[in-house]
């Protein structure tokens, strides 16, 4: 018979370089060289998700086939036609199409997942690959723009920066030397603090039974992810952040019609994290 627990039970804990970019002149050369330069470029992804929707007509053509007669909404993209690919019928069905349906939209979770308020979802695009490329840039991952798009693989959602001021400050503005004295502090701290509490779980979870073992299981995987964060952090915090010919953002346009400014400014703000290689993966909830 598990041991009960007090409901005020508690974990308790005490207590300059640059990396260059994959250049061209870095690239192989000879037989078989545009292969294996094929394989050595960076792969990036990005989603975007409009919960409130897009008209389709104006974004899927009727006809399929490459020669395919651009919509509305493809023809600012005829340069590139060449180069992405439009899908449809991908839609997942039997969904509410209510507010809540977001949540599914990048995990394809069974529509029997969805309990009013609760979902039980599994992990999404975003956080599948950026598992695959942690540690390769400062950013394993970039969640923007509010929204409940992102889960990890114990379909816990992930957090959204939804301000895009202080996103622009955390990739390219550069703290002071008492600022990023603060930021390792916290880090090692932050580390110290996640030590005890995962020890002390671990004993706990022997004396629970399995209802709570599972709740207690999304506890630990939540400790690992920030562990794994904060080394993340402790290697780039001394590195100088990329400097960006953009001006540095002073609104984040969140009223009336100028929320189309805002979502100009999101994917400013996306491309200039891309281009400065700050991370590989972004999911952007517009």
């Amino acid at each position: 018979m598990p041991k009960p627990l007090n409901r005020r039970t508690f974990l308790r804990s005490a207590g300059v370089t640059i990396g260059l970019p994959l250049l061209d002149a870095m690239l192989p050369v000879g037989l078989g060289a545009e292969q294996k330069a094929e394989k050595l470029r960076v792969k990036r992804l990005l989603l975007v998700g409009r919960p409130l929707g897009t008209h389709t007509p104006f974004l899927f053509p009727t006809k399929a086939g490459k020669d395919y007669e651009p919509t509305r909404y493809l023809k600012p993209l005829q340069d590139h036609r060449d180069q992405f690919t439009v899908f449809s019928g991908m839609s997942h069905r039997g969904y509410n199409n209510g507010h809540g349906s977001s949540a599914g939209l990048f995990t394809g979770v069974s529509a029997d997942a969805f309990r009013g308020n609760e979902v039980r979802n599994t992990i999404s695009l975003d956080q599948e690959v950026a598992t695959r490329v942690a540690g390769e840039t400062r950013f394993p991952c970039l969640v923007l723009g509010g929204g409940d798009q992102s889960w990890n693989r114990k379909g816990v959602r992930v957090p959204s920066e939804s301000n895009s001021l202080r996103m622009f400050k955390q990739l390219f503005v550069d703290g002071t030397p008492a600022e990023v004295a603060r930021e390792i502090e916290s880090i090692t701290t932050g580390k110290s603090i996640l030590d005890g509490v995962r020890d002390q779980a671990k004993a706990l979870a022997k004396t629970l039974g399995p209802n709570d073992r599972e709740r207690l299981d999304l506890l630990l995987t939540s400790i690992r992810e920030a562990e794994d964060r904060l080394q993340q952090d402790q290697a780039w915090v001394r590195k100088p952040k990329p400097k960006v010919e953009a001006k540095p953002f002073t609104d984040d346009y969140t009223t009336g019609a100028r929320m189309l400014l805002r979502e100009r400014q999101w994917y400013d703000l996306v491309h200039l994290a891309l281009q400065t290689d700050s991370t590989r993966v972004i999911s952007l909830h517009l």
